[in-house]
């Protein structure tokens, strides 16, 4: 497969804006493009649960194991709708915040957690493609609070089924979460790759265009949330052209402010 050496390049960071300087109209539009598309996302992974869990609960008579299943399946609705609630309530609270701003209380939950719900809330859409979801963790990475980034580790995930399901295939997701670094330089890195077709040529993934199979607007969303944290996000192609990964570097410390504010 050709290999297009940008999508290889991490996005640059935005240029570092003036304490004084008012919010561009633009952060507006975006906050609210990153409100819908969280929110489309989680409603949707809900929806394909509860359609599950009302299958087994019909099926709860001829099989023991169908109201376990039907049970978990709702508590993973049931925290996707808290946190739907919990992102419009922050919004409604204030308007003026930023990208890197978490709406209530879900910011301070650790990223591990908040990797294992993207997991559950994604799991009806990537049976349905053939697809195993394999997670991986550093053993540091459990006290790291998730801030805002459940909008990008979910829509990433997202991306990387859908991708599968193009190929006709089964496949496989890996989401690892790892450490790196000492003191103030800590940083987490996330990295959700997958055995897909990859990154189409000429494609510019932080663009806002359209994407095979998704809407595009989802990586540019995910860079922007991401470079308000200070870090940094990545999307190459893997060995040999095969399947993709995008990863995200973010400064623990960012992380660890945003989650006490979520807490506040």
């Amino acid at each position: 497969m050709a290999h297009d050496p940008h999508a290889n390049a991490p996005t640059p960071s935005p240029a570092p804006r003036s304490p004084d300087a008012s919010p561009e109209p633009v952060d507006g539009v975006l906050r609210m493009a990153t409100l819908s598309h969280e929110l489309a996302n989680l409603l949707d992974g809900s929806l394909r649960c509860l359609t599950l869990a009302r299958t087994d609960l019909r099926d709860s008579f001829a099989e023991v194991d169908a109201v376990g299943r039907a049970s978990r399946r709702l508590d993973t609705v049931w925290q996707a709708m808290e946190r739907m609630a919990s992102l419009v309530d922050g919004a409604m609270r204030d308007a003026s915040r930023g990208l890197a701003r978490p709406g209530g209380p879900v910011g301070a939950i650790p990223i591990v957690e908040s990797v294992h719900h993207a997991v559950d809330v994604l799991a009806p859409l990537a049976s349905a493609a053939l697809t195993r979801i394999e997670t991986s963790f550093d053993e540091a990475a459990s006290s790291i609070p998730t801030g805002p980034l459940y909008t990008p580790i979910l829509n990433a995930m997202q991306n990387a089924i859908q991708a599968i399901d193009r190929t006709r295939r089964p496949g496989r997701v890996a989401v690892e979460v790892r450490i790196q670094g000492e003191g103030a330089q800590r940083c987490v890195v996330v990295r959700v790759s997958d055995t897909g077709p990859g990154v189409p040529p000429n494609f510019n993934p932080f663009a806002g265009l359209h994407a095979p199979g998704g809407h595009g607007i989802g990586l540019a969303l995910s860079a922007a949330i991401v470079h308000g944290l200070g870090g940094t996000v990545q999307l190459t192609n893997g060995p040999h052209g095969r399947g993709a990964a995008f990863t995200i570097t973010c400064p623990v410390r960012a992380l660890a402010q945003a989650g006490d504010g979520a807490a506040a």
